[in-house]
């Protein structure tokens, strides 16, 4: 970082004309990086809404375990949350 600005600082030390494209360089990046972290806050939003859902559904599922296993049902049980987790949907 420093060597970076060391070498812009010679740079517009010796053209001082170069001011001009390094303002230019620097409001582009500014807007190139708001618009990649408003792309990555809407990915990060996404996903923790999906396995939010499926957090929902496991804790659901899990406190429901005594019912399952009073009627004998725990292969079903496996099988069906199983296909849920490979679907990444809610069941």
């Amino acid at each position: 970082m420093i060597d970076c600005l060391i070498k812009i600082g010679l740079a517009l030390y010796f053209s001082p004309y170069m001011i001009v494209a390094v303002v230019v360089n620097l409001y582009f990046l500014r807007k190139l990086q708001n618009y990649t972290m408003s792309g990555k806050e809407e990915c990060v939003r996404c996903i923790k809404q999906v396995y939010r859902k499926l957090d929902s559904n496991s804790t659901e599922a899990f406190s429901g375990l005594t019912v399952i296993r009073a009627y004998e049902k725990q292969d079903e049980f496996i099988e069906n949350l199983t296909e849920c987790y490979n679907k990444k949907t809610l069941c």
